[in-house]
């Protein structure tokens, strides 16, 4: 496998997050103090996008790109990737990550290392080492047996297909073709690495406990869940190629 070169970036969709980010991004670079973060903005209206621009002038790496109006977390991911992959910037990787401090930032460094190996590396919930933190036990056991539900009917291989904690290289999100990562949530998530599989992308998961938010409130809703039992069966026919 080539060697990645080029830029890391991490892009960060947020809406609503106003206490959170602000808490994330001198984690993130004290961790990772090279690395360049994106943050996608949903047009919050608690004043996220004033807090993202007053932790610029700390640290410079930071960008914002906001929406004019409310589009879905998926839009922001897709809107992020757009963005950096058709600037001139030399981008080597992009790592996904949520804004309510439930991905520790201590992990950064063990996904930017596995990238110089695999096209995909995703922070695992339920592989050994892997735990949720926090959650109800519905909520505990939706995730589990939803991912179980996704892997019986794809194929796919993976322990933790809907996990949101993932870095891709560059060259991996150029193969596919992002307008068909037409998902939301958990769907999203599913349906963007099948598609990255698809194309030969070697995958890899590490172990990471997810911590459940202490500020904000969940993005789950009944939509997402629903589209999320019905995407799989839809795509059944190609994740066959890519077990």
């Amino acid at each position: 496998m080539q060697e990645v070169r080029g830029e890391e970036w991490i892009v960060i969709p947020t809406y609503n997050e106003r206490k959170n980010i602000e808490a994330l991004i001198p984690k993130v670079f004290s961790v990772r103090p090279d690395v360049h973060v994106l943050v996608v903005d949903d047009l919050s209206p608690d004043g996220t996008q004033e807090v993202v621009r007053e932790l610029i002038k700390s640290y410079p790496q930071v960008e914002l790109y906001a929406h004019n109006q409310k589009a879905g977390f998926a839009k922001a991911y897709i809107d992020g990737f757009k963005l950096l992959l058709n600037s001139s910037r030399d981008i080597g990787v992009i790592v996904m990550m949520d804004a309510d401090l439930s991905h520790n930032p201590n992990y950064l460094s063990t996904v930017f290392e596995q990238l110089e190996t695999h096209d995909l590396v995703t922070g695992s919930r339920y592989i050994p080492g892997g735990s949720i933190e926090g959650w109800e036990w519905w909520r505990a056991a939706l995730s589990f047996w939803g991912n179980e539900y996704l892997r019986m009917v794809s194929g796919l291989r993976m322990r933790d297909i809907t996990s949101g904690f993932n870095g891709i290289r560059a060259s991996a999100l150029r193969g596919i073709d992002l307008e068909e990562v037409q998902a939301r949530g958990y769907g999203f998530q599913f349906l963007l690495k099948l598609l990255l599989l698809e194309k030969g992308a070697r995958a890899f998961e590490i172990p990471i406990v997810f911590r459940n938010r202490t500020e904000g409130e969940s993005k789950l809703t009944h939509q997402i869940i629903t589209e999320a039992l019905f995407l799989p069966w839809k795509m059944k026919r190609r994740a066959r190629h890519v077990r």
